[in-house]
């Protein structure tokens, strides 16, 4: 018998408004619920900034797209920002349905850090 997909979700709170959201597994409509939910805790407590760092996720559906989508907007409204971290075929994914227009994308939770650094610092030139 194959296992169920899973979601796992941490949460990584780091000074000036900063959070990190590690996701690991799949993120579908049967599994989006601890992502959406971290997500949400994150932009209700005022994160200006959020990393999602996808680079241990192995699937991810129209639905997690929405959750990503909608937090930017949320984001973007007050001024802040949402930066994706995730390896390929994930990143393809994104670049395909136009997200990476949408919010700003790397290769590892270390660069994403490194560019929210920058754009607190107002030094990112992107």
């Amino acid at each position: 018998m194959q296992d169920a997909p899973h979601c796992r979700v941490t949460t990584i709170e780091t000074p000036e408004q900063l959070s990190v959201l590690a996701v690991e597994g799949e993120i579908s409509i049967h599994t989006v619920c601890p992502f959406r939910e971290a997500l949400q805790r994150l932009l209700d407590g005022g994160a200006r900034q959020i990393v999602v760092d996808l680079t241990r996720v192995s699937f991810l559906d129209s639905t997690a797209l929405g959750v990503l989508v909608s937090a930017q907007r949320r984001l973007l409204g007050r001024g802040g920002s949402l930066l994706v971290a995730s390896c390929e075929p994930i990143a393809q994914l994104l670049r395909t349905v136009g997200l990476d227009r949408l919010f700003a994308m790397t290769t590892s939770r270390d660069e994403s850090l490194v560019l929210a650094a920058q754009r607190a610092t107002g030094t990112w030139q992107g």
